[in-house]
């Protein structure tokens, strides 16, 4: 009688005679399936330990920042432009031309907001901005009128 574990090479070699082709070629294929699904899941897990890193690294850090004041700088900048269109816009007398100023602040306005909405997006968003932005910005982009009022406002009053 054998007892468990007893090896004997004899039926090691029967073994793989009684085995076809074809179910040889389906156990590796169930072998190499097991390693990929481990090794799968072991880059899913790993790689949620490596995305803190990633957020507080240098670089992301670096690069939020420079997003966090660019856009502030692109927000004024547009508000600047607002103002100066406004400014024509009452200066001028040509009826028509008034038209294409009140025009042109529309679309500006229509720029503000598309400018305003990346920004909100970006800084709300955890994996990219929200946990390393600078200090000195607004989590939420102002309103227009709020951005001129900030600088002082225009030369002319704001609607």
């Amino acid at each position: 009688m054998r007892r468990i574990g007893d090896y004997s090479e004899d039926e090691a070699v029967s073994w793989i005679k009684r085995q076809t082709l074809g179910g040889l070629a389906l156990k590796f294929i169930a072998v190499v399936v097991a390693l990929s699904l481990c090794a799968t899941g072991g880059h899913f897990v790993f790689g949620w330990f490596n995305t803190g890193v990633q957020i507080v690294s240098p670089d992301n850090v670096k690069a939020q920042w420079q997003f966090a004041y660019d856009y502030d700088a692109s927000l004024k900048a547009i508000a600047k432009q607002w103002c100066t269109a406004r400014q024509n816009e009452i200066a001028e007398t040509n009826p028509e031309y008034r038209v294409q100023f009140q025009v042109q602040r529309t679309g500006i306005e229509n720029n503000y907001q598309r400018v305003k909405s990346e920004y909100d997006g970006r800084l709300r968003d955890a994996f990219r901005a929200r946990l390393v932005k600078p200090p000195d910005v607004p989590q939420a982009a102002p309103e227009l009128t709020q951005t001129i009022t900030n600088m002082g406002g225009c030369a002319v009053n704001a609607p």
